[in-house]
């Protein structure tokens, strides 16, 4: 960075004292992080350039610590008692996404001042990444910065202020500002397994104590999980970065075994939770005593607990981890976190899955939604019917109630519930299969909705489609064919099990609606329940011969509904001769293709037209294509069966199925050549 003369900064200030035109100061919360060059005052020799808009005005910063605590602008207000709204997001100043954080202030008089923004909680920010401090509005002040072009009060061109970022205005360099960092309010992302008491922040009013040493220094955990995922360490970085080496050993912290896995990680400057992932995870027996070492801590320090009257250490705090003790005096523990393996996927082969089907944990799911309001994910199946879903969830409670509903649509867009279900699930991460009964019938290649009405007491874990919270990177997309309500259409985690759906008919079938669709509301939208005879042609293909077995999707309320089927000649609106009746009873409920086996396989000619009757459908819905807008069609379908039509004008074509069958030959008389037989 270029400094300004050291001269110009001293006669500027000696200038503004004489004329007694200063900055109003604002009490900063935070220690300076990022700033213009040599950090000049608020004024109009500094900052000759200004904006003043109703539009939003950007400044992109790049924090060289992981918490933001704060920000402050250079403005000149027409007025006191202004209001001034910021935010904070990621992205760039020309194309900005998240919003972070948002703050309000006050300015409490007119003129130059820099006006002082408090985030309501200290903000987990990536150092060495990209991101904005917005305006979303300056019309009735401005905000000061450098000349990026000679205009107004810009004679010349200033030299770049802030090499790290631009403004979002050309005729700006870049915009005053000063950004603070702050320990971060909680620790980073994931339930811990083993922490300190209160899960604390990583700072040194929180650890006044560390090690910074060429020699070892460990502790002691004892997980309840049965694999270890990850370990947080509380470090503070005193060079630009520093590698952070990292063992997990059997034993104690005075006798340590073996070592088990090994890791290194860089870290940047700064207080932080540095994140070590274990790759492969480490097998784990809960109970047992394990050490987490750190073999050597130069570069940086790990934080710790006071156990002794000593430096920094002005007191002796409580013991924070009573099932371990570390190499420290006193054996007062080091800042330490542990996560745990997520759970495997549960048995059974899934049809629909996230790639890799992975296990079910904050590493592997770093985002998660947990809400009264409802969230989605949508699944296209390759199997004909679902017989139960696995979600990943972290349940916070001793137990939670987990509903789901099945839906057609989309995740934006839902349609129908085709059916709901729903289980007990115990706390901490987990796949938890919740079963529907029935099996849904499903149509291979159609998107479907999983959809969770309330997650208030338990956590959808999902995939990160954008940089927030304890989503500090983008994830791949991990389920190409469908997207969720998550920001960013991020996968949630589940996975679907096939089975087959009650009454599935067996057989090829001669004659059936385009596509074969599966008998479901989302497929077959309307439908009639009458006490008069409904109809529906079919038309045999010309090879076939016999008529075996028919199935009709019908929506059955009761167990035991016996349903009578006439197959007839003739047209749907002028039916012939009765050919063939058959009864069947429903033996499950809702919706079902019923089975009619033809007592005797009914010789058809191929290429005639028939009829398919129901005499009384009262007791149950035969459902169908949409004909016409009205119920539960929203829209007209498309003509699912162009050679055959129904008898009533709101069905285009009723759901229905039909099964070749060789006929029974007939046996007739020999007839002698002499007239006798």
């Amino acid at each position: 960075m270029r400094s300004k003369p050291r001269w110009l900064l001293a006669l500027i200030t000696m200038a503004i004292a004489l004329l007694g035109a200063g900055a109003f100061p604002a009490v900063a919360h935070g220690t300076l992080d990022q700033s213009h060059t040599g950090d000049p005052d608020c004024n109009s020799t500094n900052f000759k350039a200004f904006v003043s808009s109703p539009t939003a005005l950007r400044q992109e910063f790049v924090p060289s610590q992981p918490g933001l605590a704060s920000v402050s602008l250079c403005l000149n207000m027409s007025a006191g008692g202004t209001a001034v709204n910021v935010n904070v997001r990621a992205g760039t100043a020309a194309s900005p996404s998240t919003t972070l954080a948002s703050a309000s202030t006050t300015a409490a008089a007119s003129g130059y001042q820099w006006v002082h923004f408090d985030l309501p909680e200290v903000e987990q920010v990536i150092p060495g990444n990209k991101y904005v401090i917005e305006l979303p509005a300056s019309a009735t002040f401005q905000w000061r910065g450098t000349c990026g072009q000679i205009l107004g009060s810009c004679l010349a061109v200033d030299p770049d202020g802030y090499p790290a970022g631009v403004s979002s205005t050309s005729t700006i360099g870049d915009f005053a500002f000063r950004t603070y960092s702050g320990e971060l309010a909680i620790p980073p992302s994931g339930i811990a397994d083993q922490h300190l008491a209160g899960d604390p922040s990583c700072g040194p009013g929180v650890f006044r104590g560390f090690t910074a040493s060429a020699g070892a220094s460990r502790q002691e955990f004892v997980p309840t999980a049965a694999g270890l995922a990850a370990v947080d360490l509380c470090i503070n970085v005193t060079d630009p970065s520093a590698s952070v080496p990292l063992n997990i050993r059997g034993g104690t912290a005075a006798s340590p075994g073996p070592i088990l896995q090994s890791e290194v990680i860089t870290a940047p400057q700064g207080y932080q939770w540095a994140r070590i992932t274990l790759d492969p995870l480490v097998p784990t027996t809960p109970g047992t005593m394990y050490v987490i070492e750190v073999p050597s801590s130069l570069n940086f320090q790990w934080r710790a607990k006071c156990g002794a009257v000593s430096g920094s250490c002005t007191s002796i705090d409580p013991d924070a981890y009573p099932p371990g003790v570390s190499t420290r005096t006193a054996g007062a523990d080091f800042g330490f976190r542990t996560i745990a393996a997520g759970s495997a996927p549960p048995t059974g082969t899934a049809d629909q899955k996230l790639a890799g089907d992975p296990g079910c944990g904050p590493l592997e799911f770093r985002g998660s939604t947990s809400s009264g309001t409802p969230a989605r994910q949508e699944f296209v199946p390759a199997a004909n019917g679902l017989a139960a879903v696995d979600l990943c969830i972290n349940v916070l409670d001793p137990s939670v109630t987990v509903a789901i509903n099945i839906r057609a649509g989309t995740a934006a867009s839902p349609g129908a519930i085709l059916q709901a279900a729903q289980g007990t699930a115990g706390p901490g991460f987990q796949w938890f299969r919740v079963p529907l009964d029935p099996v849904l019938a499903t149509t291979p290649g159609t998107k479907y909705v999983v959809e969770l009405p309330s997650s208030l007491n338990f956590q959808w874990r999902a995939k990160c489609g954008e940089v927030s919270g304890s989503c500090t990177s983008i994830d791949p997309d991990a389920y190409p064919p469908g997207v969720s309500t998550r920001a960013g259409g991020a996968d949630f985690g589940f996975r679907t099990i096939a089975g087959t759906p009650p009454g599935t008919p067996v057989g090829v079938a001669d004659q059936k609606l385009a596509g074969d669709p599966a008998c479901n509301a989302a497929n077959l939208k309307g439908f009639v329940s009458s006490s008069s005879p409904l109809r529906q042609d079919f038309v045999p293909a010309t090879a076939v011969k016999g008529l075996d077995a028919v199935d009709l999707c019908l929506n059955i309320p009761d167990v035991g509904t016996i349903v009578t089927l006439n197959v007839r000649t003739g047209t749907a609106l002028a039916p012939g001769l009765v050919i063939a009746t058959v009864n069947a009873t429903a033996t499950t409920t809702g919706f079902q293709f019923l089975r009619f086996d033809l007592p005797l396989v009914v010789p058809t000619a191929g290429g005639a037209k028939y009829v398919l009757e129901v005499p009384n459908s009262s007791s149950f819905q035969w459902r169908g294509t949409c004909a016409a807008i009205i119920g539960s069609c929203a829209s007209v379908d498309a003509d699912q069966y162009p050679p055959g039509g129904t008898n009533t004008n709101t069905i285009g074509d009723f759901g229905f199925r039909t099964i070749v069958g060789v006929p029974v030959m007939r046996v007739l008389p020999f007839l002698a050549s002499d007239g006798v037989s």
